[in-house]
């Protein structure tokens, strides 16, 4: 499908024309919009010789990401539109139902935090979410195993940068918790 045909696909979405959406998810800004990583920023706080993957995500209103934790460290950058975020902090793992380890999706929950359940309602019992909303211009840190669930507000662009710092056994695990509790508690919201 053409960019121009996944474009139109958003609008048409969203404008109740057809039921289903495309999510542009994951895909590499260097395979796919090569001419965009000129104006992609470096992040100050890594050191000019770190290893970036850099992804762009492009959404419709709705578009949800499953509850899911990655490995790598993450900075994720709102270009356009509003992201709704949700983090739980690793420590919180095991109150988190997963697929089964040796299974592709053993990083993903089996909680829908989009639809009511009793699931649901058991996790966030068990666990503290911290909540942000991320509007253009906004960047969040999100740790390495911490679990989260996005979904787009609006329309939505955003680029993600997936990296593994040298320095990450020297930073004390309650310390990179504190700042990210720091970063998102002027956002946080009731969920």
């Amino acid at each position: 499908m053409s960019f121009a045909k996944f474009v139109d696909s958003i609008a048409a979405f969203e404008a109740g024309l057809i039921s289903d959406y495309y999510y542009l998810s994951k895909a590499s800004v260097a395979d796919v919009f090569p001419e965009l990583l000129a104006d992609i920023f470096h992040v100050p706080l890594l050191p000019d010789n770190q290893e970036v993957d850099v992804n762009i995500w492009v959404s419709p209103k709705g578009a949800a990401s499953p509850l899911h934790f990655d490995l790598p460290d993450n900075f994720l950058v709102q270009i356009s539109g509003r992201k709704l975020v949700v983090l739980f902090d690793s420590a919180y793992a095991e109150a988190i139902p997963r697929f089964q380890w040796h299974t592709a999706a053993h990083h993903i929950s089996m909680v829908d935090l989009g639809v009511p359940s009793e699931a649901r309602t058991s996790l966030l019992k068990n666990a503290v979410p911290l909540i942000a909303v991320l509007s253009p211009g906004d960047m969040l840190y999100i740790p390495p195993r911490w679990w989260h669930y996005v979904v787009s507000l609006d329309t939505s662009i955003s680029i993600n940068m997936w990296w593994q710092p040298w320095f990450r056994p020297y930073l004390p695990r309650t310390f990179i918790a504190q700042c990210l509790r720091t970063l998102v508690a002027k956002a946080r919201l009731t969920y």
